[in-house]
């Protein structure tokens, strides 16, 4: 939904002008409500509000990009046309008793829709925030170790500046990057975007691709140098990815089983820098986390596992396809910045745009060698389940013949 991150943590402003279609943005205020949400949450274990927007086939239309979307806004499950401000201060009132005395005041500016009292920047919530701070975080502490996440980190979700509430005393370094990612749920990524006419255009593109996965993965499977069998490999790398960083095992089994059927030495020839096999995660991302720990048993190919998958969690992002996430892993920025130039597109596919043109995609600017690791990745991704198990008896059930789609969508458009 349009919301930035998800309603428990939008600031009213934005869902109400969403629904009355007055056009409006996230500023400083609506990113100082999000942290006020966060910090009641990590207070009371509970949102401050119970607002949330659903699809409704009988709800409003509204216009999201070039699609349109029937949403409704609910209070608490009740359908509401709005926000009111006067209930949403009484409502505001009622969960400040759960809060400690000396932080009402601090909260009450975050989440009040009362523009004379709300803060009107980050730096006005946080000279407030360290004033009062002093002598409670550590308390804090114990009752979040107890019930609640150490690190409490859901204002990056609606794309805040940070505010990361820590736990024990103050001499705690603050979470790195490597130990957020180590903490979010990349489950639920959606990574399929392609839909209609443009998804049975890329299908015939993939033809060929789809047509080598048939004809080498099985061998594929049954290989391995040190005696033991790909497929092993590929179960325990799930079983890691999974467990450990709440990984999607589809996407996990796609990418790297696309990894393991390209010509190695062609792969590694084709990069400026190094990169390592069957990963080819960039060695120079190695060696800048080298200090990152995993169980001994998911060690592999120098003990850098673990950075693999980081690696390639990076490259998650909400409204990507899995050919976004896959090209931003196998190719530098620059490459992408100048294939994106030279085709005026960003996306990777082609696209049929709203006057029915095909728009080239940025792909066939991108090196050979990393689109064919793209193109494999994404047909993979096509034929495999969600327990990262790739289906060849799939790619017949596509239902397409080579050329069929090009040539009936040249002589519609």
């Amino acid at each position: 939904m349009p919301t930035r991150g998800g309603t428990p943590f939008s600031h009213p402003r934005l869902l109400n002008c969403l629904l009355s279609e007055i056009p409006t943005r996230a500023d400083t205020m609506t990113e100082v409500y999000a942290v006020g949400c966060s910090g009641v949450y990590a207070l009371t274990g509970e949102s401050p509000f119970g607002y949330s927007l659903v699809n409704d086939s009988k709800g409003k239309p509204i216009s999201v990009g070039d699609k349109i979307l029937n949403v409704t806004l609910k209070d608490d499950g009740k359908t509401v046309d709005c926000v009111d401000a006067r209930t949403h201060e009484r409502k505001l009132k009622t969960k400040l008793r759960k809060v400690p005395r000396r932080y009402r005041n601090l909260f009450h500016r975050a989440l009040t829709l009362d523009d004379r009292k709300a803060y009107k920047s980050i730096s006005e919530f946080k000279r407030d925030f360290e004033r009062t701070k002093n002598g409670f975080w550590g308390n804090l502490g114990e009752q979040i170790v107890r019930g609640v996440k150490p690190t409490l980190i859901t204002a990056a979700g609606v794309g805040i500046l940070g505010l990361v509430i820590m736990t024990g005393n103050n001499r705690e370094p603050k979470p790195t990057l490597m130990d957020i990612l180590a903490e979010e749920d990349y489950r639920d990524f959606s990574l399929e975007t392609l839909q209609g006419v443009e998804r049975e255009y890329v299908l015939d593109l993939l033809y060929p691709t789809f047509k080598e996965i048939n004809e080498t993965l099985p061998d594929m499977l049954e290989q391995r140098n040190d005696g033991t069998r790909n497929g092993d490999f590929i179960e325990n790398m799930l079983f890691f990815s999974n467990s450990v960083h709440r990984m999607d095992s589809r996407l996990i089994s796609a990418w790297l089983t696309a990894n393991l059927l390209s010509n190695e030495k062609k792969v590694i020839q084709s990069y400026g820098e190094k990169r390592i096999f069957p990963s080819y995660v960039p060695e120079m991302f190695i060696l800048k986390n080298r200090n990152f720990h995993s169980p001994s048993r998911f060690l592999d190919h120098n003990g850098i596992v673990a950075q693999e998958v980081i690696y390639l969690k990076q490259c998650l992002g909400k409204g990507k396809d899995v050919a976004d996430v896959l090209s931003q892993y196998y190719c530098s920025i620059e490459d992408i910045n100048t294939a994106m130039v030279r085709t005026g597109s960003i996306k990777y596919f082609p696209r049929v745009s709203k006057d029915f043109t095909l728009e080239i995609g940025y792909a066939q600017f991108l090196p050979e060698v990393q689109r064919k690791l793209i193109d494999t990745g994404v047909a993979l991704y096509m034929i495999t389940d969600k327990d990262g198990i790739a289906h060849l008896d799939r790619i017949p059930e596509l239902g397409f013949t080579p050329g069929t789609y090009r040539q009936n969508l040249h002589l519609m458009y």
